[in-house]
């Protein structure tokens, strides 16, 4: 494939194809591979060819670029989005602020295995301001037993201005 030479993504040497992606997203199939954006302990971001590695915040802003985010991005970028990481934190959570169902799987992520993903997702649904999130964060503060998440709740629920007296 023709190879564009401003595709250097975020001065870390990875180019990408100059043609072909966005025609692709543009007719709706899937622009990218489906390893391209990874997370996890192994996994930082942007699987690029060779040994080149970028970061989570460049790989979001690469998905950024296309003019709609295939679905199946959606899951690590909720992620990204509520995970202990600052690293593209805020560029996902851009990504997703008007996806339709955000707010239901933020809710459902309050009761992820993870303290840190329930903390995080606990921080966001704060920070939206969603009226519905004050039941669901006050539900599960009566059965939180993680101090880091339980810590993210009562400040979420304060940052909405709730009533903690009973609580603290």
């Amino acid at each position: 494939p023709q190879l564009a030479d401003a595709g250097v993504l975020a001065g870390r040497g990875v180019e990408l194809p100059a043609v072909g992606l966005g025609q692709r997203a543009r007719r709706g199939e899937d622009a990218l591979d489906p390893g391209l954006l990874q997370v996890g302990p192994d996994h930082e971001g942007l699987a690029a060819p060779g040994d080149v590695k970028l970061d989570r915040a460049v790989a979001v802003r690469a998905l950024a670029l296309l003019p709609a985010t295939p679905q199946r991005y959606f899951a690590p970028l909720l992620e990204i989005a509520t995970g202990d990481s600052k690293n593209g934190r805020k560029e996902a959570r851009a990504m997703l602020v008007k996806a339709p169902e955000v707010e239901a799987r933020l809710v459902a992520l309050l009761d992820d295995s993870r303290q840190t993903i329930r903390a995080g997702a606990a921080e966001w649904l704060s920070l939206r301001r969603d009226p519905s999130a004050t039941a669901a964060l006050h539900k599960r503060l009566k059965k939180e037993k993680s101090e880091i998440a339980r810590a993210a709740i009562l400040s979420g629920l304060k940052r909405l201005d709730e009533d903690l007296s009973d609580v603290l």
